[in-house]
């Protein structure tokens, strides 16, 4: 898929997010408890060409290119609980050199589904749900449908330390369960650590508009391709087989606080690895490391 297409498709996929509340969404799971609060979230990347390769063979080079936007409010049901709702698109586009087993596109359509319940001052626990289609859309049936999960507990230590523990699930993936443990920590005025698996990072407070950061991130996902997806490469075990695709990158970073209510942030750096695991066939496609850039909006009202 050429470069003009993949942004147009972004652009559509943005403009669906924004329409209804004008603002864009949250990243990750974890959610404010302030009742009637809504997030959202829009963002742009792309990971410069490498050499991809199966065991001893050599494909070529393969970039990739994501886009994803995404909403999520909280309506608060009694003073203990609330329920969170929302929706996320994601779409990941692949150039594909010839011969190599992998889709020029992966896609999600999912809904967000979920509870926070207050335990007492200090405790918080939240459980989360994202049903929905993770395909390559090329044929759609009831294969393609998947829900993944989270539960997330935080412990508010003291004022500025916060525990945080639990666990990412997605039976499809070929680690279906990754802990999601650490702490964020606001070490001094100016700094925060939010060292956290999968995506650690610090930040450093400039003044009150900007903020500088430096992190890691590992990134797991899951799709079921098409039925005839593999004879297309001499494969026909590949036929509507699941595809775990994975990522992790480190990188540096910039947030500017635009107003009270939207941020904009960007980041590069390197994308260590990627790959393309049939896990069902013990076959696993990776590339070699690579440059990154990622664009994000986010709001909250």
């Amino acid at each position: 898929m050429k470069w003009n297409q993949r942004v147009g498709i972004f652009m559509v996929m943005g403009g669906l997010g924004l329409n209804a509340h004008g603002q864009a969404a949250p990243r990750a799971g974890v959610v404010s408890d302030k009742g009637g609060k809504g997030q959202s979230y829009a963002e742009f990347s792309y990971v410069a060409p490498s050499s991809l390769e199966l065991g001893s063979t050599e494909f070529g080079d393969i970039d990739t290119s994501a886009a994803q936007v995404s909403y999520q409010a909280m309506i608060r049901g009694s003073e203990s609980v609330s329920w969170i709702a929302g929706v996320e698109l994601k779409g990941i586009w692949f150039d594909v050199p010839s011969g190599a087993p992998v889709p020029d596109g992966l896609y999600e359509t999912s809904i967000r589904l979920g509870a926070l319940w207050r335990i007492s001052d200090d405790w918080r626990l939240q459980f989360m749900a994202s049903p929905g289609l993770y395909s390559d859309m090329k044929d759609i049936d009831s294969g393609d449908f998947n829900a993944t999960g989270l539960v997330l507990a935080t412990w508010q230590l003291r004022p500025r330390l916060q525990l945080i523990g639990g666990l990412a699930v997605n039976f499809r993936n070929d680690v279906p369960v990754i802990p999601a443990l650490g702490a964020r920590w606001q070490f001094a005025d100016d700094w925060t650590l939010l060292a956290v698996y999968p995506a650690p990072r610090i930040e450093y407070a400039v003044d009150e508009a900007w903020t500088v950061f430096a992190g890691a991130e590992i990134v797991r996902s899951a799709y079921r391709v098409a039925e005839d997806y593999g004879d297309a490469f001499g494969r026909p075990e590949l036929n509507g087989e699941d595809l775990s695709y994975n990522e992790w990158r480190v990188g540096l970073g910039v947030r500017w606080q635009a107003t009270d209510s939207v941020s904009i942030s960007i980041d590069g750096g390197w994308t260590g690895q990627r790959e393309f695991v049939y896990d069902e066939r013990d076959i696993e496609l990776e590339s070699d490391g690579a440059p990154y850039i990622q664009i994000g909006v986010r709001g909250t009202y």
